[in-house]
């Protein structure tokens, strides 16, 4: 009786251990888009989670775009949003401007938007592209004539915003056709509503571009302080108004004197973001005493530095040779190189310096259009010293210096370099590993992987010998150079291969020390880390820092594993659904082992499959 009843218990709990299993696993299945950060006890919803495996797309790829630390500011010619793409860049500051006296010529509160609904269409701008918009009562200067005026101006803010930002009224008070008044036929045609409202509305605004845009006339020098800090109370009472969650920056493009008496006025409020501009030769890069100065100005003015962001939104060094700002500048001729060199300069030093994003400007293409100053030599594109297909780009430089419209230059390879090494940085461990005698260090930490990456130059005329620690666990290295061994963007042939890798030497000793020659040209170096190839159990969390970077095709990984979500939910065909199940399990697998190529081979031999490709190799390799 007893052994009987023994029986009966153990086989009750087999049973329920088998039943278990079965729930588990049907879960699992069930719920394909739980994430791995999950299993493995991480908070996906967490920023540091940046993982298309996360199940919500939508918010992973808007974290994303809201995490990404790199821009430009540019006008927009044919083809700007692919080299945006190519890039990588997902942060533009638009080149056109909403002004008031442009909507309201005769100053009387009747908008007309129809020029900026034509020009906001034409742009195109791809849904993943992140808008800074300026907007500003006056073009380039002038004054409110009176409080009716500035009651007007709000009212345009308000409008602007909820026209072009999402707002569910689109700012209209008549129906359709009207929108503002009766008969003015302001209505938003559907692909503005589809543009702005449903797709890539715009959520950050700047205030005017500089700080003399809103006065006039010689008083300019006593009264721009009165008369600025008055708009960009006006302006972001009128955004916030309409949008709370949008952001507002402060005009950026004038002298750092001039700011604290506007902080002065505006007593810690009516900022959401700092800017600053910056432009000048290859070592001109740090804004350090800049910064400080602002911050200072800030804290005196009853500003709380921790709400504050910091940006650049403009900032830039050339090739060529510039004419000079003015009769009293001369700017030295700088080869591809030296302006390469200066770009990745400007961006490191800037996150270590604490600034959040940074804009290149002016801008992707050359040709400005000031007459040949240091602008119209900062783009990272050629246009043909003024022989171009649209007309608008590339007056200055000889046949000689320019190398042919849509030619790239070496900084454009530099750019793309740097952003596929930095964009999953963790941006709040950014650390200075060395900045003396001409040689500057930064380290920073794949926030997904926990993997560091340094970014080295030297500043001296001479190469030196440079030594660093590693991480205990890390077993070597890579060192790549991060301008295109050639002379000139024209001969880059390889993007993949034309980036020159150095060697250096790892100490036995504890703690490693990493020794290697740094000469003119900055680098990046990246720990790498030996992983097996053999399946892993999903039950076997992955070494912390496991495998190459993941990162690296992470945007093409989420739009893979979306089809081949919605191609399994179709299929109903038993066997279908267990081989792919079975590779997606592999893919993951792989995304967790920091395998980004591996991960994406797998996905498309999985989505192949499921279209009917019964050929296709479904074996890890």
């Amino acid at each position: 009786m007893f052994r009987k009843g023994i029986s009966k218990i153990t086989a009750l709990i087999f049973m329920t251990a088998i039943l278990a299993f079965f729930v588990i696993i049907g879960q699992y299945y069930s719920q394909p888009k739980s994430s791995f950060a999950e299993q493995n006890g991480k908070n996906s919803d967490s920023k540091d989670s940046l993982n298309p495996y996360s199940g919500d797309f939508e918010k992973y790829k808007q974290q994303v775009r809201e995490d990404s630390h790199f821009g430009f500011h540019s006008a927009n010619f044919g083809n700007y949003y692919s080299y945006l793409s190519d890039l990588g860049v997902i942060w533009s500051r638009e080149g056109m401007y909403f002004i008031w006296t442009l909507a309201d010529a005769k100053r009387k509160g009747n908008f007309d938007f129809t020029f900026y609904d034509h020009e906001k269409l034409q742009a195109n701008t791809p849904n993943n592209i992140n808008i800074v918009a300026n907007i500003c009562p006056f073009g380039r200067g002038g004054k409110f004539l009176n409080e009716e005026e500035k009651d007007i101006y709000a009212r345009f803010v308000e409008n602007t915003v909820a026209r072009y930002g999402g707002g569910d009224s689109l700012g209209c008070a008549e129906k359709s056709p009207d929108c503002y008044k009766s008969a003015d036929k302001q209505y938003p045609v559907n692909e503005v509503i589809s543009r702005f409202k449903r797709n890539n509305p715009i959520k950050y605004w700047q205030v005017c571009n500089q700080l003399v845009d809103t006065c006039g006339g010689p008083d300019c020098k006593t009264d721009y302080a009165d008369n600025f800090a008055e708009v960009q109370k006006i302006t972001y009472n009128a955004i916030k108004k309409v949008d709370s969650s949008a952001q507002v920056l402060i005009a950026g493009d004038s002298r750092i004197t001039d700011y604290p008496e506007v902080f002065k006025k505006l007593n810690g409020n009516y900022i959401d973001i700092i800017d600053l501009h910056h432009f000048g030769t290859e070592n001109g890069y740090d804004l350090k005493k800049d910064i400080d100065y602002l911050k200072t100005s800030l804290r005196n003015s009853n500003f709380d530095l921790n709400k504050l962001k910091f940006w650049i939104t403009e900032t830039g060094t050339y090739s060529g040779k510039p004419l000079g700002d003015d009769i009293t500048r001369e700017y030295n001729y700088q080869n591809e190189k030296q302006q390469a060199r200066g770009l990745l300069k400007i961006y490191v030093s800037a996150f270590a310096r604490g600034i959040d994003k940074v804009f290149w400007a002016w801008g992707l293409m050359e040709g400005f259009g000031c007459s040949c100053c240091i602008f119209d030599y900062t783009g990272l594109i050629y246009a043909n010293a003024g022989v171009n297909p649209d007309g608008k780009h590339g007056k200055c430089g000889s046949p000689d210096y320019d190398l042919g419209y849509g030619v790239k230059k070496l900084g454009y390879y530099t750019y793309k370099l740097m952003v596929e090494k930095l964009k999953y940085s963790d941006w709040s461990k950014i650390e200075a590993s060395h900045e003396s005698d001409g040689v500057y260090i930064y380290k920073f930490t794949n926030k997904q992987n926990g993997r560091l990456t340094w970014v080295a130059w030297n500043d001296s005329k001479t190469p030196k010998t440079v030594s660093l620690t590693l991480n205990v666990n890390t077993e070597d290295v890579r060192i790549t150079q991060a301008i295109p061994a050639q002379n000139s963007g024209k001969e880059v042939t390889d993007y993949h291969r034309d980036f020159k890798e150095i060697t250096g030497t790892i100490s036995s000793t504890s703690p490693k020390r990493l020794t290697f020659v740094l000469d003119d040209t900055p680098v990046f170096i990246e720990e790498v880390y030996k992983v097996s190839r053999q399946r892993m159990p999903l039950s076997q969390p992955p070494p912390p820092s496991a495998g190459r970077p993941s990162p690296e095709g992470s945007d093409d990984i989420s739009a893979k594993l979306s089809e081949f979500r919605v191609l399994l939910s179709r299929q109903t065909d038993a066997e279908k659904i267990k081989k792919a199940t079975d590779i997606d399990i592999q893919s993951r697998e792989a995304f967790r082992a920091g395998d980004p190529v591996l991960t994406l081979k797998l996905l498309n031999s999985a989505i192949d499959y499921l279209k009917g490709n019964d050929n296709v190799n479904l074996n890890r390799q």
